[in-house]
């Protein structure tokens, strides 16, 4: 019995925004780790390599592992499985070839892993000369331009010719007794180095090797050298004495090693790997941290740290530069640590307070002086005047009547005047004069000296049309006229009859169309009153009244093209369809399909290239307005914090990006630095039947490839049940990629889900 299945796959993972892409200042990286803690097999890693299917892979003091982004397939002397069984779990080097094969050095000598077919080959039944060569311990191993080995043991250095299926034909003994660790091809020739050793050798003919002299000017065979890396004319050697950047052009080199008085020297004379960035900047691998060498021959060192998040080990192995320009560092005792430039960059003020208290920051603005003034919850008000570093404080004080009339600031804007209007709990509306910023005189409008209904005020807004300040309490809307200073009920009408009630927000669009938020959205047109204002009442799910859903409205923006775009408490972000006619709106939500994963919008705000930065009580979010989708960045991204307070945030005139949050204020950079575009798309990782592994060279009547590349499963009774494991292979945003699958002809709908990366029947 054959069932022909077709599984569709969708990806979804967008990094689209505006962005400019830099050079990365060296202590701007992202840490995380790869450990027993979260599945890898031991925390002693000798090898990184990423295949061409763009797996990773790790070879430890405990197994060989293949990792996808979210878990690892180990490969080990104890597995029962014939797939995963090999014949030493100490793993010294990974190398593949143009063929698709991994070679792998073990103590147990050197194997081949054939990606196509997934099966082990190993090379004990090997009756050639120099046969225990193959199955004795090998330390490191290179694939030459004809596709033949050359691997270095603790005791000798030997060329294996391979045949076009792989297989041995020939080991040709090239030095005897000999602690080879490290071999390169620099230029034409092949260079050797290792315990007190350096050789070089030239082709004389595909199968053959002639060792060739060294200048005695650049000979460092008394070194122990554990590493080269050929770039341009250096041919770069890591030693147990420091590091080499040897010109084997002009005969010359440069000693690289720790002096202790000097802090921009190399941290170590220990040197095990040296890789290069995106930059050119040579990456160094020690026994005490990664070391970075500068253009001004200066070494910036990354080592661990006790008060920040660093490299949980100084003991460096390898180093391997993925794509997206991340350090992925094998180290001893902390696993795989994986350093990821930072995509964005900010300062904080104001964060860990008066002994650790936390200030929640209410309201924040730059007025057109450049000043900063700050609302603060139960704190009061914040100045900080352009060119100062430091905040005056300024709170309620009963004993003084032009005091701040409450410390509970919601929020503050300025008027064409430039003096300034502060919303509060408690306290009403408070008049600040500019002239006064110096030292704070406040006059208050509350509801026992003006036509304020409540001294809750829950927002306010400039009205430069009509010259006023919109007014938003929990029932009420009302405005100030700044000409006469009074403050009047706006008259309106519903035809629903419906009271207004939970109002928190309000804003006045480009159309003269007033829309206050709370349960759901009241719109005003007002610049329609032929029978009175009427207020039209959106109160269920914008995107589905049908839904009956009450929703939350907690912030409104309008963009610089005239967008309305809108943030609820619940279901994420709305914006206005533009083709909407007044009194029957329509809204489309962004949600998970846009890469808006948290639903609890604080604030909106649009930076100069016309993204919006929608502030979250969960991380923040970069929302494309010409794509509709976002990228997320919190905690995993170095964010300090992820919660943001609700409409607390302001564009600076610099183009930076205010927002205040349960811990501060954080000012945001706008220019984003993001890994170069790539295609994503999905690959499957793991097909299993009946709860078991289907291999293509175990199981042949089932998958004829790996899974990886099968175009076609065959399942036979009783093999009544599957499941298809799939992964983006991006490691640098795994966590945050949603995917979408159906099985065509089983499935009705497709199936979503964050991490959701299994298809099952």
């Amino acid at each position: 019995m054959r069932i022909k299945t077709t599984i569709i796959i969708n990806l979804f993972c967008v990094i689209a925004v505006v962005a400019q892409q830099g050079n990365h200042s060296f202590n701007e990286y992202n840490f995380s780790y790869l450990t027993i803690d979260n599945g890898l097999s031991d925390n002693s890693v000798h090898a990184i390599h990423k295949d061409y299917n763009s797996f990773m892979w790790f070879g430890t003091s405990y197994g060989l592992e293949r990792f996808d982004g979210y878990e690892f397939k180990h490969y080990s002397a104890n597995s029962d499985s014939p797939n995963l069984f090999i014949e030493s779990s100490y793993i010294h080097d990974i190398k593949e070839d143009k063929y698709h094969n991994l070679w792998i050095a073990s103590d147990a000598g050197i194997f081949r892993i054939d990606l196509q077919r997934e099966n082990i080959i190993f090379f004990k039944n090997y009756e050639g000369e120099n046969k225990e060569i193959l199955t004795s311990p090998v330390q490191t191993i290179f694939i030459d331009e004809y596709q033949n080995l050359l691997i270095g043991s603790n005791n000798s250095f030997s060329h294996v010719i391979l045949n076009s299926n792989r297989e041995v034909t020939k080991v040709n003994l090239l030095k005897n007794e000999v602690d080879v660790r490290s071999i390169e091809k620099h230029g034409n020739d092949i260079w050797v180095g290792g315990n007190n050793l350096l050789l070089r050798y030239s082709f004389s003919s595909p199968n053959n090797y002639v060792n060739i002299p060294i200048p005695s000017n650049i000979d460092i065979s008394d070194q122990t050298i554990n590493c080269f890396f050929s770039f341009g004319d250096y041919l770069w050697a890591g030693t147990t004495n420091g590091l080499y950047g040897i010109n084997t052009l002009s005969n010359y080199y440069t000693h690289y090693q720790h002096d202790p008085k000097n802090p921009q020297s190399i941290s170590s004379n220990i040197v095990m790997d040296i890789e290069k960035n995106d930059s050119g900047e040579i990456i160094v691998a020690t026994r005490n941290g990664i070391n970075i060498l500068s253009r001004t021959n200066q070494f910036v060192v990354i080592k661990k740290e006790s008060e920040s998040k660093s490299l949980n080990s100084n003991i460096i192995n390898k180093i391997f530069i993925d794509d997206d320009y991340s350090i992925w560092a094998g180290t001893d005792l902390g696993g795989v640590n994986i350093l990821e430039p930072k995509q964005i960059s900010y300062t904080r003020a104001l964060n860990n307070f008066e002994n650790g208290n936390s200030l929640i920051i209410s309201a924040v603005i730059e007025d057109k002086q450049g000043n900063i003034l700050v609302g603060i919850v139960d704190g009061g008000l914040a100045i900080k005047r352009k060119g100062e570093n430091n905040f005056s404080f300024y709170k309620h004080d009963s004993e003084t009547h032009n005091s701040l009339g409450s410390n509970n600031i919601t929020d503050i804007v300025q008027d064409f005047k430039g003096d300034y209007w502060i919303s509060t709990i408690g306290g009403g509306i408070q008049k600040l004069l500019n002239k006064n910023l110096s030292n704070p005189i406040f006059e208050h409008f509350t509801k026992e000296n003006s036509g304020l209904v409540s001294n809750d005020v829950h927002d306010i807004h400039i009205d430069s049309l009509r010259n006023s300040l919109w007014i938003c309490t929990s029932s009420h809307i009302q405005s100030l006229d700044f000409s006469t200073q009074t403050i009047n009920r706006l008259r309106h009408y519903s035809s629903t009859r419906e009271i207004p009630d939970n109002l928190n927000t309000i804003f006045v669009d480009s159309k003269s169309r007033l829309w206050v938020g709370g349960n759901g959205v009241y719109v005003i047109d007002l610049a329609d009153f032929r029978n009175g204002y009427e207020s039209v009442h959106y109160k269920h799910k914008l995107d589905d009244p049908e839904s009956k859903i009450i929703d939350k409205i907690t912030t409104i923006i309008e963009t610089k093209n005239g967008d309305i775009y809108l943030g609820s408490r619940g279901n994420g972000l709305y914006m206005l369809n533009r083709n909407s006619v007044n009194g029957k709106f329509t809204f489309t939500n962004f949600a998970g399909r846009a890469g808006l994963t948290e639903t609890s919008v604080s604030s909106i705000i649009e930076d100069e290239n016309q993204n919006l930065w929608v502030s979250t009580f969960r991380g923040i979010y970069i929302f494309n307005t010409f794509s509709n989708k976002a990228i997320k960045f919190d905690s995993d991204d170095g964010l300090p914090i992820q919660q943001f307070y609700q409409r607390s945030g302001y564009k600076t005139s610099n183009n930076h990006i205010l927002l205040g949050t349960t811990d501060g204020l954080i000012e945001f950079n706008t220019q984003i630095n993001l890994s170069k575009e790539k295609e994503r798309t999905v690959t499957f990782t793991q097909f299993i039947s009946n709860g078991r592994e289907k291999i293509p060279y175990i199981d042949n009547k089932n998958l004829k490839t790996s899974i990886i590349h099968a175009s076609e499963i065959h399942l036979f009774p009783p093999e009544n049940s599957f499941e298809i494991s799939f992964s983006a292979l991006d490691y640098q945003s795994q966590n945050k990629i949603y995917y979408f699958h159906r099985i065509v002809e089983l499935d009705n709908k497709i199936k979503v889900g964050l991490v959701n990366r299994n298809a099952k029947y």
